[in-house]
Order: structure tokens, then C-alpha cells, then sequence
């Protein structure tokens, strides 16, 4: 509860535009979460903490201009849950962080000038959302994902200096 108390604040913060005390606030999150999963290590909903907060270390890092840094904490989530999809393949919360993970790639990818490994990150995504989506329609995550990540991908066209694809992409 505390870490996720402290994730809250991070993203409050960020709202006000005081990126340091979301990044002293994503830490705090982070020791918590990191205390909890080595008091429970088999323990599969704090291994989803753990990775929601990374998740959103890697967001605070994009707001704050640190493309590097957000894809970094992307990729270390996306290795993780690529990791417990493995182990755990019926578990739909490991698709849904890996999930997750790629979305917060795409835009970092494209500033980083690399508008390919963008829309490979954005194809991977959306293949998830597609398969999720069939296996539990009820399930509308998947639906608010999937407009996330073509936002995501406008924003990366947008960045590559590509508008007319951008709007082609929001429809």
C-alpha cells in the first residue's frame, strides 16, 4: 500500500510539473517495493507491484526529457514480464505489464530516432491487445490500451516529423 501510496504521489507531482519530487517519490515507491518482494519473493502480486512502479519510474523519466532513462526502466519491465509470461502463461497480468512496457517504448524509441524499432514496439503491442482482447472481450483494458497506443504512436510519428501519418494513425 505504501508504495503504491507513494507511485500516486509521483504522478501528482508530475502533474505539477515537479519532476524532482516525483523522481524522490518513484524512489521511496521503489524501496518499498523492493523490501516487499525480498520479504515475499514467490509472491506474484508483489512482483506486479514492483513492475508498476517501474512502469512508472519509466514515465516520470519521459516527462522529465530522460528518453535514455525511460527507455531503460521500459525494457527492464518488458524483460521482466517477458520473463513471468513464460512461467506463468495464463496469468493475463504479466501481458498486461509487458503490454504496458511497450507502450512506454514507442515514443522513446522514435526520439531516439528510431521510428522502426517504434512501430516494431507498436506491432508487438498491438498483437497483445488483439489476442488479449479475443481470449476476455468483456474485458475493455484492452480496448483503452489499444487508443493509448495509437496516441503513442501519432506522438512518435508527431516527434519524426511525420504528421500526416500521425493523423492517419488517430483516424
Amino acid at each position: 500500500v505504501r508504495a503504491r501510496a507513494h507511485a500516486s504521489l509521483a504522478r501528482a507531482l508530475v502533474r505539477q510539473n515537479d519532476l524532482a519530487g516525483a523522481a524522490t517519490s518513484l524512489e521511496r515507491a521503489q524501496d518499498v517495493a523492493a523490501g516487499a518482494l525480498a520479504a515475499r519473493p514467490n509472491d506474484a502480486a508483489t512482483a506486479d507491484l514492483v513492475l508498476e512502479i517501474e512502469l512508472e519510474a519509466a514515465q516520470v523519466a519521459a516527462f522529465g526529457g530522460d528518453w535514455p532513462g525511460s527507455l531503460a526502466a521500459a525494457t527492464k519491465v518488458l524483460e521482466r514480464a517477458d520473463a513471468l509470461v513464460s512461467e506463468e502463461p495464463g496469468d493475463v497480468r504479466w501481458n498486461r505489464r509487458k503490454a504496458d512496457a511497450i507502450v512506454r517504448m514507442v515514443v522513446p524509441l522514435a526520439r531516439a530516432g528510431d521510428l522502426d524499432g517504434a512501430w516494431r514496439r507498436f506491432r508487438e503491442a498491438e498483437a497483445i491487445f488483439t489476442r488479449e482482447s479475443a481470449a476476455d472481450p468483456t474485458d475493455q483494458r484492452w480496448a483503452e490500451r489499444s487508443v493509448v497506443l495509437s496516441v503513442r504512436m501519432a506522438d512518435a510519428l508527431m516527434f519524426a516529423k511525420q504528421p500526416a501519418a500521425a493523423l492517419e494513425r488517430l483516424g
